[in-house]
């Protein structure tokens, strides 16, 4: 997919960029993708997102998952690195309602999980899900490789956890922080 952005007033329920990798032909994603007024249940891509430039990945309310893998399969130590280059953040509409059954959906993200390094910063209400994610158990920053960037968590984690190769810094970004400001 070549540069520029899905966007809409509204949510967005799946975006899927797939190629056959045995081929060379899995491009990945390069596109930002906003829904400032609702959510986005899933992206995943047998590419890597953020292929040109570093992608903004936005929700009002939550993210449900993030992935890069082969079409249908699990993240194993033999799938190709795919590199995900993104700012990401859920919650933006966090403090537009009262509403507190639609506060507690506002600002997840359930699932980040890449074959490669992760790489930008990552703001959210809260990490992980009360329940199961779409994928089953699973829930939180689940990275094969490098974490480099800020992860910002607002209010709590839940179910969820942070794995990678390492979170450290780069020549081209600031020391990264991870903020969590109330996690039970």
């Amino acid at each position: 997919m070549s540069s520029g952005a899905i966007q809409t007033s509204a949510s967005i329920s799946r975006v899927r960029v797939l190629g056959d990798v045995s081929q060379g032909n899995s491009l990945g994603l390069d596109a930002d993708i906003i829904a400032p007024n609702g959510s986005i249940s899933s992206i995943f891509s047998t590419g890597p997102i953020g292929t040109s430039r570093r992608v903004n990945i936005s929700a009002g309310e939550l993210i449900g998952q993030i992935r890069t893998a082969d079409d249908g399969q699990a993240i194993s130590a033999s799938t190709p690195a795919r590199a995900v280059d993104a700012n990401i953040s859920a919650g933006t509409g966090y403090n537009t309602t009262t509403n507190v059954a639609a506060q507690q959906r506002y600002g997840k993200i359930q699932l980040l999980e890449s074959s490669g390094n992760v790489s930008g910063n990552i703001s959210m209400q809260s990490l992980g899900s009360h329940a199961a994610t779409i994928d089953g158990d699973r829930g939180g920053i689940l990275v094969r490789g490098r974490i480099v960037g800020n992860i910002t968590i607002k209010e709590n984690s839940y179910q969820a956890d942070i794995v990678a190769s390492s979170i450290g810094t780069s020549d081209h970004l600031p020391a990264p922080r991870a903020t969590a400001e109330r996690v039970e």
